[in-house]
C-alpha cells in the first residue's frame, strides 16, 4: 500500500515537534524531570504555552517522547560499542561500560526515562521493555557464541543475558542515589568479575 505524500505542513509540524522535544530535553537536563514544566519548556522553545499544547497535550506526553528518543540514542551508543568489541567477553565488557557511561553522561534524561517509561500507556510495549528485550536478545547470542567457542562455561545464555542486564540496571540506580559514585570502569569491572568469576572465596 502506498503511503500518502507528506505535505509541507507535515514537514513543518514534524520540524516544530522535534524542536520542542529538543527544548524539553535541555530543560530536563538543566532542571530535572520534576521541575521541567510546560511553561519552562515553552520558554526554552521560544513559543507560547498555547502553541506547545497544540503539539503535546500534557507534560507527561512530551517527556515520554523525549525519553523515547533517549532510549533510541542509548541503544545506538551501546550497540555501537558492542559491535566494536570482538570476543564474547569483550562484548559483555563493552555492554556494561557503555551503558554505565551513557547513563552517567545523561543523568537527568535517564531519571526522566525512569519516571516516564511508557510511550503509549501499554506496559507490554513500553520503551523500557522494548529496549531491554533488545539488549537481552543480543547478549544471549553473544553468550551462546562464547559458550560454543569455549570462552565461557556452559550456561543458559538467555538467563545469563537477563542477569547481566538487570545487574547493570541495578548498579545504574545505585549510582544515581550516590553523591559520589565510583568511576565507571571500577563498577564495570566489578560487575563483569562477579558475573563471570563469582564471589566464592
Amino acid at each position: 500500500m502506498t503511503q500518502p505524500a507528506r505535505t509541507k505542513q507535515d514537514v513543518v509540524a514534524e520540524f516544530r515537534q522535534s524542536e520542542i522535544i529538543d527544548a524539553a530535553r535541555r530543560v530536563i537536563a538543566r532542571d530535572g524531570p520534576q521541575k521541567a514544566s510546560m511553561e519552562r519548556i515553552a520558554e526554552e522553545a521560544n513559543i507560547s504555552k498555547g502553541t506547545l499544547y497544540l503539539y503535546f497535550d500534557s507534560k507527561g506526553a512530551l517527556v515520554r517522547e523525549a525519553t523515547e528518543r533517549g532510549h533510541a540514542e542509548m541503544a545506538a551508543y551501546v550497540n555501537a560499542a558492542m559491535s566494536d568489541a570482538g570476543s564474547a567477553i569483550g562484548t559483555i565488557n563493552a555492554y556494561v561500560r557503555s551503558t554505565l557511561a551513557f547513563c552517567d553522561e545523561h543523568e537527568m534524561l535517564f531519571r526522566a526515562m525512569n519516571t516516564y517509561p511508557d510511550s503509549d500507556g501499554d506496559v507490554t510495549s513500553n520503551a523500557v521493555a522494548r529496549y531491554v528485550d533488545g539488549y537481552i536478545e543480543r547478549l544471549q547470542q553473544v553468550v551462546q557464541q562464547g559458550v560454543d567457542a569455549g570462552d565461557l562455561r556452559p550456561v543458559n545464555a538467555r538467563r545469563f543475558a537477563r542477569l547481566l542486564v538487570e545487574a547493570v540496571r541495578g548498579i545504574v540506580i545505585e549510582r544515581l542515589r550516590e553523591k559520589a559514585p565510583l568511576p565507571v570502569n571500577e563498577d564495570a569491572e566489578a560487575i563483569v568479575a562477579i558475573l563471570l568469576d563469582g564471589v566464592r572465596a
